[in-house]
């Protein structure tokens, strides 16, 4: 008996599976098609909806278009990977195997806005390859200063406080640009790269410091007549502001306020590093 209903049963199934694939949809009754169409549209709703909260994108475009570097770390591609924006070669890309300081993530967002600036210069890869070559050979002297005199270089905080610490100066809250040397007819201009607090928290890094001469070194090769040359640089949320490139020699901002020049175009008298017109500053 078990054998003759084990026959029926496979009977039946064979039955139903060539009815199922012959029969057109409009055989069925009306409430099992519309139930599996509703199945399938509410499953692509979940589909889009997920899509759109990941921000799923390849993150390169297409050869010769860039991804601006705000919009590529908001990306996760097709495989679930988070974009990450190659600050050297101006590429949104795949996150790497190895997160280095030359790649901008969502949690760094600040250089962004100097490196959109460079992006919108279109530099060829032959002036891209040439001002990153300048910086190489200037950015000790920038940065670190120079071993035999103490005075020249140096335009970071922290490094101009080392060999010069109690000597008096102003930073200038808004552009967090300090001035030293206020007896000297030359003033010493720097980046304040104080680690951050709640109170200060655009200090730039030596990075962005890169970014920002970067972006006045390609700024002067179109005009080297000029030596050195201030040019408006965007420096995010510390506003335009107005940086000094000699050929060969330096980077350093020209000035503490805020930039009133168009962005990339010359600052033919800088900002000035005087006393402020207001009382955002702090004097040391």
């Amino acid at each position: 008996m078990a054998d003759k209903f084990s026959k029926l049963f496979i009977v039946l199934g064979v039955f139903t599976m060539t009815a199922v694939a012959l029969c057109p949809s409009s055989w069925w009754p009306g409430r099992f098609v519309d139930q599996a169409i509703g199945y399938g549209i509410a499953n692509e709703g979940v589909q889009d909806i997920a899509k759109a909260s990941n921000n799923l994108a390849n993150c390169d475009l297409s050869p010769g278009t860039i991804r601006p570097c705000g919009e590529c770390v908001k990306l996760t591609n097709p495989q679930g990977k988070e974009c990450v924006f190659d600050a050297i070669n101006l590429k949104c890309v795949d996150w790497p195997t190895k997160i280095t300081n030359d790649f901008i993530t969502k949690k760094n967002t600040d250089r962004c806005p100097t490196l959109e600036q460079i992006i919108d210069m279109k530099p060829s890869q032959v002036d891209l390859d040439a001002a990153h070559k300048e910086w190489d050979n200037i950015k000790k002297h920038v940065l670190d200063g120079d071993a035999t005199d103490n005075t020249t270089g140096r335009h970071l905080f922290t490094t101009w406080q080392t060999v010069h610490k109690g000597e008096s100066g102003i930073c200038r809250t808004r552009t967090n640009l300090c001035s030293f040397m206020r007896d000297k007819p030359v003033h010493k201009n720097l980046w304040d790269d104080r680690p951050r607090d709640e109170k200060a928290q655009n200090r730039y890094t030596k990075e962005h410091v890169a970014d920002i001469c970067i972006g006045a070194i390609l700024l002067h090769r179109k005009t080297p007549g000029t030596n050195p040359l201030s040019v408006s640089i965007q420096t995010g949320a510390n506003g335009p502001i107005c940086v000094s490139h000699r050929t060969g020699g330096s980077c350093y901002p020209n000035g503490i306020h805020g930039s009133h020049a168009d962005l990339g175009t010359e600052c033919k008298e800088g900002t000035g590093d005087g006393e402020m017109d207001d009382t955002v500053k702090e004097t040391l």
